[in-house]
C-alpha cells in the first residue's frame, strides 16, 4: 500500500542468552508509487531504437517517450508515448531520469547547438543520465567538437566516424569492474554473470572508440579486437556535474 507503515522485526529469545531485551527492532518503511521516466532519441527507427523502446514500453515502472529526428518524410512515426518535437526548455527536459541519445548529432534536421546544451545541463544539474547509443550513420560524432562532447567518456575516431563491420560475430569481454557493477550484472547469481555474456548473441559492428577517456570506468571491452592501447572499450561510464 502507499503509506508509512512500521513494521516490527522480533527474534525469539534463545536458551542461553543474557540479554533478552534487544530481540526486536521498529522498522519504518514508507512505500510510494514511483516510476522511471525515459526518453529514447533516435534518428531513424533502426533496430536498436525498437528494441529500447519496446522493452521500455513493457516495463510497468517506466514511463518512455520516443523521438525520431530527421530529414526523411518516408519514415513512419508514431505510437504510443511519441513526442512530436524535442522538449522546449531545461523545465521539461528535467522531467526525465535517462535519455537514450541514438544516432543522432548536431546537424539539420537533428540537435540544435541550444537543445545540445539542454541536455549537458540536464545531466550536470539535474543529475540525470544519458546512455549513448552510437550508429552507422556515424551521426554522433558531430558532437565532438560541442561543448556536449565532453560528456562522450570515450575517444571516437573522426576519420572513420559510421565505425567498423565484421564479417563474423564478436563478442563483449566484461573487465574486472564489468564483472562487479550493477548494470552489467544480469543474473541473480553473480558467478553465473560470466557465463551468461559469454552466450549472449555476437554483434557485427561497433563504434569508432580509440580509448576510454580519463576518469571514466571500462566495464566491457571487445573480445578480440585491440588496437596500440589495448582492447577496444565497448561500455564505459563516467559522472559529470552531478
Amino acid at each position: 500500500k502507499e503509506n508509512e507503515t512500521t513494521l516490527k522485526l522480533e527474534v525469539p529469545v534463545q536458551a542461553g542468552e543474557v540479554l533478552t531485551d534487544n530481540n526486536a527492532r521498529l522498522l519504518k518503511v514508507a512505500a510510494r508509487n514511483e516510476s522511471i521516466k525515459v526518453l529514447v532519441i533516435d534518428s531513424l527507427p533502426r533496430w536498436e531504437y525498437r528494441f529500447i523502446r519496446n522493452a521500455l514500453y513493457r516495463d510497468p515502472g517506466v514511463e518512455v517517450n520516443s523521438l525520431l529526428l530527421n530529414n526523411e518524410s518516408d519514415v513512419k512515426i508514431g505510437g504510443p508515448g511519441y513526442l512530436s518535437a524535442f522538449p522546449e526548455d531545461l523545465k521539461d527536459l528535467s522531467t526525465y531520469d535517462v535519455i537514450f541519445l541514438g544516432d543522432v548529432g548536431i546537424k539539420e534536421g537533428q540537435l540544435t547547438e541550444e537543445q545540445a546544451d539542454l541536455l549537458k545541463r540536464l545531466v550536470e544539474q539535474q543529475a540525470s543520465g544519458i546512455v549513448f547509443i552510437p550508429g552507422r550513420l556515424g551521426n554522433q560524432s558531430s558532437l565532438l567538437d560541442s561543448p556536449f562532447g565532453s560528456l562522450i567518456p570515450v575517444v571516437l575516431d573522426k576519420e572513420k566516424p559510421k565505425g567498423t563491420s565484421a564479417r563474423d560475430p564478436s563478442s563483449i569481454a566484461l573487465t574486472s569492474a564489468g564483472q562487479k557493477n550493477l548494470l552489467t550484472i544480469l543474473t541473480a547469481d553473480e558467478k553465473a554473470n560470466p557465463d551468461v555474456w559469454k552466450n549472449l548473441p555476437g554483434f557485427y559492428w561497433y563504434a569508432p572508440i580509440k580509448k576510454a577517456k580519463a576518469g571514466t570506468d571500462v566495464l566491457g571491452v571487445h573480445g578480440t579486437i585491440k588496437n596500440s592501447l589495448g582492447r577496444i572499450p565497448l561500455l564505459v561510464t563516467t559522472t559529470a556535474g552531478t
